[in-house]
């Protein structure tokens, strides 16, 4: 069971649960056999993270650290593997990859400015609200300050 659910992209914490769920003793869970076989879940996180990423390419970077470290809990695997395994996966991609991440990030957030911009244009708000909303909404979608800031300029905000 235990190789079954690592081979499926579980972690310890996940596994071990479940076999108390189903009833399995202390003493079975930490005999050596058992904590051998869990040992190995590191190789299974960055198999996980490189698919998942593959199919978040519409997200900004913080947006899918946030949605693999969620994930990853679920699926039972320790907070500092996690973070060491997101840190080496993000820290060894080539020039090529971090271009590209850049790209997207900027096609997202033109995209994300617009749909908020036409969303607040019907709504009756100051132009200074307006603007404040704007800035808050994609800040919460994980661009910073100094990207948003040309997209205000672009927009007039107005009464």
């Amino acid at each position: 069971y235990c190789e079954c659910k690592r081979d499926q992209g579980y972690g310890k914490n996940f596994i071990l649960s479940k076999l108390k769920e189903k009833g399995i003793s202390e003493s079975i869970l930490n005999s050596e056999k058992i904590l051998s076989l869990l040992k190995e879940e590191n190789d299974a996180i960055l198999p996980l993270i490189k698919k998942e990423d593959q199919k978040k390419k519409d997200k900004t970077l913080q947006q899918k650290k946030a949605s693999f470290y969620s994930l990853l809990l679920r699926r039972g695997f320790s907070k500092e593997d996690i973070r060491a395994n997101l840190d080496s996966f993000y820290s060894s991609r080539t020039e090529e990859e971090k271009k590209a991440e850049e790209e997207i990030r900027a096609s997202l957030l033109k995209k994300e400015a617009q749909k908020c911009y036409n969303s607040l244009t019907r709504k009756a708000m100051s132009a200074k609200q307006k603007q404040d909303s704007f800035i808050r909404k994609l800040m919460t979608k994980g661009f910073r300050f100094d990207e948003i800031e040309p997209f205000i300029k672009e927009y007039s905000f107005h009464d």
